[in-house]
């Protein structure tokens, strides 16, 4: 398909006022980062920055698709709209694409994320299951609103899904500020002539940094380690610390001055 592109910046001694400020303003929007709600987080990387892909790791039933969760609605919880888009009269949508759950069990778990207790259907009838989620989700303080949307999995490419997104910015006259997908390893490869699972997954990634440049804003995915890669990670950072100790580095991220090992906790 043909790249579109506009017509870049061309430097000269003359350039219009208004040539500079548009792309002073592209710069100035890329610096405000979407904060978490881990000030860990916040501290290492100052939040997830427009036009990039972040993708975090984890063995099966780690809560992968948990974190994702929260990140996304951590998004509408501690950023403000006008701090985040471009155009500020546009709505503010966070979105998550879910590629292995369903969207109602994204949603009802979207209700626990805002600190109410998850709905449970077979306890409550249609009328109470739409109150609680409506309360749940609307707070007058919270500006961003949240979009799911499911996808079957391996069937399913980056271009499918950006194809939906941009109709959808189109339907709801919207601006995107997080896109959440869960996860890589279950989106199509679009190149179906690649048959090794590196190079998919390759070829996967560029596709989802490219969707990042094109809505202006982070994506954020995970992606599936088994137990060896598991193993490997652990033991590399157990063989960084103990170097580090070894040559006298000042320790930041543990407690203990005397860690010798490290525990990874699985859900």
């Amino acid at each position: 398909s043909r790249v579109e592109m506009d017509d870049g910046l061309l430097i000269t001694n003359d350039m219009a006022e208004g040539v500079i400020r548009k792309v002073m303003h592209k710069f100035k929007d890329k610096s405000v980062p979407v904060k978490t709600g881990l000030k860990e987080m916040n501290m290492m990387i100052d939040g997830f920055y427009k036009r990039k892909l972040y993708m975090f790791g984890g063995v099966p039933n780690t809560g992968k698709t948990t974190t994702l969760g929260q990140f996304t609605i951590d998004c509408r919880k501690y950023n403000k709209a006008q701090d985040l888009l471009i155009n500020k009269k546009k709505r503010a949508v966070a979105v998550y694409i879910t590629m292995e759950d369903s969207m109602e069990d994204i949603a009802n778990r979207a209700v626990g994320f805002m600190g109410s207790q998850q709905l449970r259907p077979n306890e409550s009838t249609i009328e109470q299951l739409t109150e609680s989620f409506r309360q749940a989700h609307i707070n007058e303080d919270l500006d961003i609103d949240l979009l799911i949307q499911e996808f079957p999995g391996k069937m399913a490419t980056v271009d499918d899904i950006t194809s939906y997104l941009s109709r959808m910015e189109t339907k709801l006259e919207c601006e995107y500020v997080m896109i959440s997908i869960d996860y890589v390893k279950r989106i199509k490869c679009r190149n179906t002539r690649i048959n090794d699972e590196f190079l998919q997954l390759a070829e996967i990634t560029e596709d989802l940094r490219n969707m990042a440049i094109k809505f202006n804003c982070p994506v954020v995915t995970a992606a599936q380690l088994n137990r060896v890669a598991q193993q490997k990670i652990t033991d590399d950072i157990i063989n960084y610390i103990l170097y580090a100790k070894e040559k006298g580095c000042s320790m930041q991220g543990t407690e203990d001055p005397e860690v010798e090992h490290l525990m990874v906790l699985e859900a």
